[in-house]
């Protein structure tokens, strides 16, 4: 998508022309004396993370990491016992704090202290080896993200 959605009214906008193209094919039947009510479906328009995480990148990012390895790359490399440093996230009041990952799954990793960290698309992850940086921007914020130093785990 080539628009900017920057502003609050081009997403009005962007939202309201893609919501009217998927209710019009919509329909709801009523009838409350025979207790019946029929509908084709329910629709919810946002605009979602990736598009954030790309509005970032072309604005220009903060703590970028280079990402040499991919999203999929790193779920094969990561393992229980590596542990995850977290350097900076907007908000967050765990600055600083290293949690050793306890088990990985396909779309997140458990963390110790039930805790999880769910891992984003490939538009939102960047890892360099050394540092992790996940995508988790909205229109407040379109760069908000977690950048984590990855401790791995020494080889007995």
């Amino acid at each position: 998508m080539s628009e900017d959605l920057t502003s609050r009214e081009a997403q009005e906008t962007m939202i309201v022309k893609i919501r009217d193209q998927m209710e019009r094919f919509g329909f709801t039947r009523t009838n409350p004396l025979q207790d019946f009510w029929s509908f084709s479906f329910y629709c919810e328009v946002r605009i979602g993370q990736p598009y954030w995480a790309v509005l970032a990148r072309r604005q220009g990012m903060g703590n970028a990491v280079d990402p040499f390895m991919s999203l999929a790359a790193f779920k094969k490399q990561v393992k229980a016992g590596d542990r995850l440093k977290l350097i900076h996230g907007p908000g967050h009041n765990r600055l600083g704090l290293t949690r050793a990952i306890v088990q990985v799954r396909s779309n997140d990793l458990i963390l110790e202290g039930r805790s999880y960290l769910t891992l984003p698309r490939a538009s939102g992850f960047a890892c360099d080896g050394k540092f992790v940086r996940i995508a988790n921007g909205s229109e407040y914020e379109p760069d908000a993200h977690l950048l984590y130093e990855w401790i791995r785990e020494e080889a007995a």
